[in-house]
């Protein structure tokens, strides 16, 4: 019988650290890697729709944007068949400050789970309250 350990020396990736890890440790069982792996697509699911969404509004505001992204895409599919992320130069850009100006993070909803007083009782945010604002300082 082969062990698994050697087969994942090289580069090991999350999946393959979480099934060597279970063959080694009884506590992590099909259940825990469904739930752990299903966590994490939809996580990576709601952060591409939140991305998407506002890069779709970006360009939508910006059509002259939209354009030259649309040319040098095109331009680069026409040349060499498929287009390879290092070749697009300005669509990077947009994609880079796209992420930067709206965060992932900001976009996602929040609840309280204790009512929350801050800045010396100042602003009072109940338990039952749903924030959509900025919360990073």
């Amino acid at each position: 019988m082969v062990e698994i350990s050697h087969l994942f020396r090289v580069k090991q990736y999350f999946v393959d650290l979480l099934l060597t890890e279970a063959v080694e440790n009884d506590k992590i069982d099909f259940y825990a890697i469904t739930a752990t792996l299903h966590a994490m697509y939809v996580a990576a699911s709601d952060t591409l729709k939140n991305s998407l969404t506002w890069l779709a509004l970006v360009l939508a505001e910006y059509p002259e944007m939209q354009e030259k992204c649309f040319t040098e895409l095109k331009k680069i599919s026409e040349i060499n068949q498929m287009v390879n992320q290092k070749d697009c130069h300005f669509t990077n850009a947009v994609l880079l400050e796209n992420f930067r100006m709206f965060p992932v993070i900001d976009t996602l909803t929040h609840q309280c789970s204790d009512d929350v007083k801050i800045g010396n009782g100042v602003w009072n945010i109940p338990i039952v309250n749903k924030m959509r604002e900025n919360i990073s300082f």
